[in-house]
């Protein structure tokens, strides 16, 4: 389950494979499974979280403060949900346990430090779920669909920092692609194409490896786009393969749409000359949900770029009618 705690406008997400926990305070003599130190008013042993047939439950074990939920105190196991703000000492805590079904939800949030996973915290074909908050992109990976490497999740923890300080598209598109090439064993060239309103909403290249010739077949581009969903392409599926597809030498190669509200932003592909087995599932849902991440971001930095080209004008047609009011002032024209 996941548990999100909140302090002085302080944001702390953990994340507990476990269906009974104890939360309490740091402490030497602490036994409590999640210990949080930045709330001295918190007892070393101060709340259980039950998961019981689906439904969470929260209990005081005899706190020196006590509990509440929603500003009331309890005396009793109470059940909860991720709705609900329970309060323990000065912390705020809210929970939001895995859904039915046996998958695990993780909500990737920015974090200050570099996550690392530990064999206990982490196992090694840790199955999950990914979700964000509304206002950002949400991306699902089913049970049944994937298995993701602790390496894999790692970059996932990351982007949204990481993606939080690119200053261009040009640099975001790069970030995205070099992180495509490291994490997909068999990715060997790639490249993120991005919507280009200036020219009829064309897609053009950003990033690529090799720079100087993208891998990249418009066909499969098109036909992304024209589908929003990703997909893994070998040659053998093409009856009459493009001119660039033959003269890029393309074997088999994952694409995916970057999607922001429905609407395709851009692309990203990345290929592979090892044969036309190379890419898996797996790989294909990596990169889908990087590529989810990614849509939001890029149109982030064009609405901000949106914003300040028309405060610029803004600014600028009322310098031009203060100068034009000026002149007439001096002239005594009307």
């Amino acid at each position: 389950m996941q548990i999100v705690c909140r302090k002085d406008g302080e944001k702390k997400s953990f994340i507990l494979d476990k269906e009974d926990i104890v939360i309490g305070r740091r402490d030497k003599a602490s036994t409590s499974d999640l210990q949080l130190d930045t709330d001295s008013s918190i007892s070393r042993r101060h709340l259980r979280v039950l998961l019981l047939d689906g439904e969470t439950f929260v209990e005081d074990l005899g706190s020196s403060w006590g509990t509440k939920v929603n500003g009331q105190a309890i005396q009793s196991r109470t059940r909860v949900t991720p709705e609900d703000e329970i309060r323990i000492g000065d912390t705020l805590i809210s929970i939001t346990p895995p859904p039915s079904g046996g998958t695990i939800w993780l909500r990737l949030e920015s974090h200050d430090d570099t996550v690392t996973f530990s064999d206990q915290e982490m196992p090694d074909n840790l199955v999950v779920r990914s979700e964000l908050p509304p206002g950002e992109t949400m991306a699902r990976i089913e049970r049944d669909t994937v298995q993701m490497s602790k390496k894999q999740l790692a970059v996932l923890f990351e982007l949204p920092q990481h993606f939080a300080g690119e200053p261009t598209t040009e640099s975001l598109a790069n970030l995205i692609l070099n992180r495509a090439l490291q994490i997909i064993p068999a990715a060997e060239r790639g490249a993120v194409l991005v919507r280009d309103q200036a020219r009829n909403n064309q897609f053009a290249v950003v990033a690529s490896r090799p720079e100087k010739t993208p891998p990249v077949s418009r066909t499969l581009v098109k036909r992304c786009v024209a589908n929003k969903v990703g997909f893994i392409w070998t040659s053998d599926q093409e009856l009459d393969p493009t001119a660039s597809m033959a003269s890029l030498n393309l074997e088999t190669g994952l694409y995916a749409p970057l999607i922001w509200l429905d609407q395709i932003v851009g692309v990203v592909c990345v290929d592979s000359k090892s044969g036309k087995t190379a890419f898996s599932q797996d790989d294909l849902s990596f990169l889908m949900t990087v590529a989810n991440y990614a849509g939001a971001a890029i149109s982030n930095l064009m609405l901000r770029k949106d914003l300040e080209q028309s405060l610029a004008m803004s600014q600028r047609l009322l310098a031009s009618v203060s100068k034009h009011g000026e002149t007439r002032a001096k002239t005594g024209n009307p």
